[in-house]
């Protein structure tokens, strides 16, 4: 039998034989209330204010429930890896 060969089937074997801790896995669903008042104030050339509401500008909602998910795996005491996503977009 080939040396190589032969180590890779042992390597695959230690990694299945020896005890690993196991970890926890979360997931977590839900939503969350956004409200949402955007604004900027400005000088233009002419040393006037101007104010910019985007909410009114755009004609973007300023109250919306976004939804979000979130997946996590908790292994050892420390060591905690977890991926989310959150709809934060809005459209006009």
């Amino acid at each position: 039998m080939n040396i190589a060969r032969w180590l890779s089937k042992l390597w695959l074997v230690s990694l299945v034989s020896f005890p690993l801790s196991a970890g926890e896995w979360t997931f977590k669903t839900g939503a969350f209330w956004s409200q949402t008042d955007s604004s900027v104030t400005t000088k233009s050339f002419d040393n006037q204010d101007i104010t910019l509401d985007f909410e009114d500008s755009l004609q973007l909602e300023k109250h919306l429930l976004l939804p979000f998910f979130e997946l996590g795996y908790k292994f050892n005491q420390r060591h905690h890896v977890y991926a989310d996503w959150r709809r934060i977009h809005r459209s006009a």
